[in-house]
């Protein structure tokens, strides 16, 4: 019973791969305004994109979804020039305050386009506490 409780408390973060992109995203409860609460949800990931010479510019569309059906969408512009090895990683972080009110899944997604290469990743997970309170973790 052990083992399985622990299966289900466990996040991973998901990977999502095309030909010309792969995006990752992993999201975390955070105290990110100084307000003692962990209740900021912090986003993250990088983005590889293929691309063989010149400029990279990418944007990014970030929604989260809570248990409550709370809906909250940032978007993020990135840029870069892009690598020589033909890979070019971008990493990327947007900070959601306080958002992890209740208890219950939430749920991210990343939609990455570029031109006509497209790319998203999803990220689900119950950070612990929520209700009002700080989490206990």
């Amino acid at each position: 019973v052990l083992l399985l409780v622990l299966m289900a408390s466990t996040v991973v973060p998901v990977y999502a791969t095309s030909d010309d992109m792969n995006v990752n995203v992993h999201a975390k409860a955070v105290n990110a305004d100084g307000d003692s609460v962990k209740n900021d949800i912090s986003v993250t990931g990088n983005i590889v994109i293929a691309a063989e010479e010149g400029a990279i510019s990418l944007d990014l569309q970030i929604e989260i979804v809570g248990p409550n059906g709370k809906e909250e969408t940032q978007y993020l512009s990135l840029e870069s020039e892009a690598s020589k090895n033909q890979n070019t990683l971008l990493t990327y972080e947007a900070t959601f305050y306080d958002f992890a009110s209740v208890k219950g899944m939430y749920y991210v997604t990343v939609t990455a386009s570029s031109g006509c290469i497209e790319g998203s990743a999803d990220f689900k997970w119950d950070p612990p506490g929520g209700g009002g309170g700080p989490p206990q973790y």
